[in-house]
């Protein structure tokens, strides 16, 4: 994954996980609606999340943890 914007600049922290967030979520092909049923979190804070307009708690970062398949190992 890419860490900076467009013009180059670095993506700061919470930039990052809001990326991470949008990329993960469409590689499941999921949409906010149907991530947030996942997780129990209305849809508007799936989508203030992923434009930076609401931090990422740690309640939602443990149901995402939660709510992801265990890694192949």
């Amino acid at each position: 994954m890419d860490a900076r914007h467009a013009d180059g600049s670095p993506l700061s922290p919470d930039a990052m996980i809001a990326r991470r967030l949008r990329q993960h979520r469409e590689a499941r092909n999921l949409s906010q609606r149907a991530l947030a049923e996942l997780v129990g979190y209305p849809q508007s804070y799936i989508s203030r999340a992923e434009n930076q307009l609401q931090r990422i708690g740690d309640g939602l970062a443990e149901a995402l943890d939660s709510s992801s398949p265990a890694p192949a190992t």
